[in-house]
């Protein structure tokens, strides 16, 4: 395996770059600090090794020189790519800039404000149109790829991919996903965010931006909650789950907040920036200082839903995702059930006019229940946004 050796700083890659600190351990791949020469002086950076068959390592090659080819204040710098030997097994590795913080790891401590997460689309916003012109999609567009150097926002380039014309929507799709997850989960209460949520997988960067920037809404269709329809657009798996939860909670936020009670402020102090947590491809272990150029705490206070005896109360459920028809969250619960065979997996009829049909794990289950079996479960591989609600 690519990580099997202890890291040491003489230890070098492709005979040129050090291994520092490791930032992620995996069976195949292994990500470390590292540093590059510049002049007469030396610049940190990370190196990510993954083992490949032969042919997969000229491919990879192939494909990060293209992607280091491209140059905007919002990706992150690709330095170099090769192929090397690591532990006796062929590898391939790319080097890139170092980040000091990503949007993953000040998720992990709290949700963005309304105002950060536009604060925090606007650079995503111009990476995007950047690929988008260039011929390129962002084939990872979640949290731990959002990242902050110095003071600027910035996207993995080595996400980067070359599409054919119209699969740029992609990562479009993905975009609203990354809105809920910045938001911490919760369906956005502005109208244009909403409207962004509802419209990603349509709309392009510009309507986007157009929207965040006017107070008008853009006349498009609605995105049918179906299945058959996503995945005949050619959505990868991991974005048609996220999309899942995204459209859930439009759809059924109004009902579900009828059954909470009113969110009270907490008087914990708001929350401090802690180091970053592993990311696959590109953070450090090292804590910016300063502000946050991903979402500094706000003024106000954090919020905190629910009363002290919620967390004991029944009627929770794990959500995986929502359909438009019960064919179609049928199909997708016995799928499930024969992957994961010792999960109760079943459908939930609809509560309400607009309400979708609910793929869910347990029933009538306590809160602090739910969460743990959220946990088992997307630890066991079931989509990372799967998460709880209360049902009744």
């Amino acid at each position: 395996m690519v990580n099997e050796s202890p890291t040491r700083n003489d230890q070098l890659v492709d005979g040129i770059y050090p291994l520092g600190a490791a930032i992620r351990l995996s069976a195949r791949s292994a990500v470390y600090e590292t540093e590059i020469s510049e002049g007469d002086g030396v610049v940190p950076a990370v190196i990510r090794i993954r083992e490949v068959e032969a042919a997969a390592a000229e491919e990879f090659k192939a494909r990060m020189r293209d992607a280091a080819e491209l140059s905007h204040p919002n990706l992150l710098k690709i330095y170099a790519a090769g192929s090397a030997t690591r532990n006796e097994v062929p590898v391939s590795f790319v080097v890139m800039e170092r980040a000091d913080e990503s949007l993953e790891g000040v998720l992990a401590e709290r949700s963005l404000t309304e105002s950060e997460t536009r604060e925090m689309l606007a650079p995503v916003l111009e990476a995007l149109e950047y690929l988008h012109k260039k011929g390129y999609a962002h084939s990872r567009l979640r949290p731990s790829n959002v990242l902050a150097v110095n003071d600027r926002l910035k996207l993995s380039a080595d996400s980067a991919i070359l599409v054919n014309d119209g699969e740029e929507a992609e990562d479009m799709r993905a975009l609203g996903a990354l809105i809920v997850q910045a938001l911490g989960q919760e369906t956005p209460g502005s109208q244009d965010l909403g409207d962004i949520v509802r419209h990603s997988a349509r709309w392009t960067v510009e309507q986007v931006k157009a929207r965040l920037n006017s107070a008008d809404p853009i006349a498009v269709e609605e995105i049918p909650l179906v299945e058959e329809e996503l995945q005949s657009s050619g959505v990868p798996k991991w974005i048609f789950a996220g999309l899942a939860a995204v459209m859930l909670i439009v759809v059924v936020a109004a009902l579900m907040r009828n059954t909470h009670p009113t969110p009270v402020a907490s008087t914990q102090a708001p929350a401090r920036i802690l180091p970053v947590p592993p990311v696959e491809s590109h953070a450090s272990t090292a804590a910016p200082t300063g502000a946050s150029p991903i979402g500094a705490a706000s003024s106000g206070v954090p919020q905190v839903s629910g009363r002290p005896d919620d967390r004991k109360a029944s009627g929770w459920s794990v959500i995986v995702a929502a359909y438009g028809s019960r064919d179609a969250a049928g199909k997708r619960m016995r799928e499930m059930a024969k992957k994961w065979p010792r999960f109760e997996i079943s459908v939930s009829e609809p509560h309400g006019e607009k309400a979708a049909y609910l793929v869910v794990l347990g029933r009538d289950l306590s809160e602090d229940q739910a969460e743990a079996l959220r946990k088992r479960a997307v630890g066991s591989g079931l989509p990372r946004d799967t998460y709880i609600k209360r049902l009744k």
